[in-house]
């Protein structure tokens, strides 16, 4: 069996970047070609090979305990406020052998090295989900913490995206911008900047980079 989480609602005192407003189907698609073209492909799939899938609420429903064969999060957890919590009852939702795997973003020194409009934009958006109560370096310690929850075979990588201006990955972070402009404004990003990074996102001979994909993942033992 495997479990994925409900979209959160601006209401969700769990989550901090809200999904529901004017874009939010066509950023979404374009966050799940972006960073997952795959997975909720192989979710829709799943049933017709005999698996099953299960949708709950993280912290409204009760979650079985050693039940499931694979639980995954991407981009979930950093933005929930009770993140720590969340991963010890993902890891006490696997079966014996089952595997978690968390991919989760995070700074790792690349965001303050990101050039141009972009890259302050960047920083000041990361500053505005910090305050609403995510994390940009709590990924980093994910391998330490599945260890210390009595999980096996810790492994763990990093990955930097890299992407040319107007493909999908740069129109996800130019609906961002967007979405977020009142609260750049706030934290003091004049809007000709705000202008400019966008004018970069759409550029196509430029190229760019974000923060890093921390993935981490981890067995629970068969005994």
């Amino acid at each position: 069996m495997s479990w994925s989480s409900p979209p959160s609602s601006p209401d969700d005192r769990h989550y901090t970047l809200p999904n529901e407003w004017d874009f939010a189907d066509e950023r979404l698609a374009l966050l799940g070609a972006a960073y997952d073209s795959g997975s909720i492909a192989h979710l829709a799939d799943l049933p017709g090979l005999g698996g099953e899938v299960a949708q709950l609420d993280l912290f409204a429903d009760d979650i079985p305990e050693r039940a499931f064969d694979f639980v995954h999060t991407r981009f979930v957890l950093l933005h929930i406020a009770d993140r720590d919590i969340a991963v010890e009852r993902l890891a006490r939702a696997l079966a014996p052998g089952g595997v978690l795997l968390l991919e989760e973003g995070d700074g790792l020194g690349v965001l303050e090295e990101m050039p141009g409009a972009f890259g302050e934009v960047w920083r000041a958006f990361a500053r505005s989900t910090e305050i609403a109560g995510a994390s940009q370096s709590w990924a980093r310690n994910l391998p330490a913490q599945l260890e210390a929850l009595g999980l096996v075979d810790v492994h763990a990588e990093a990955e930097i995206p890299m992407f040319r201006g107007g493909s999908p990955m740069a129109r996800m972070w130019n609906l961002t911008w967007v979405q977020a402009h009142d609260t750049l404004v706030d934290l003091g990003v004049p809007p000709e900047v705000i202008a400019t990074a966008r004018a970069e996102l759409a550029d196509e001979r430029r190229w760019l980079y974000a923060p890093p994909t921390v993935r981490a993942w981890a067995h629970r033992d068969s005994a």
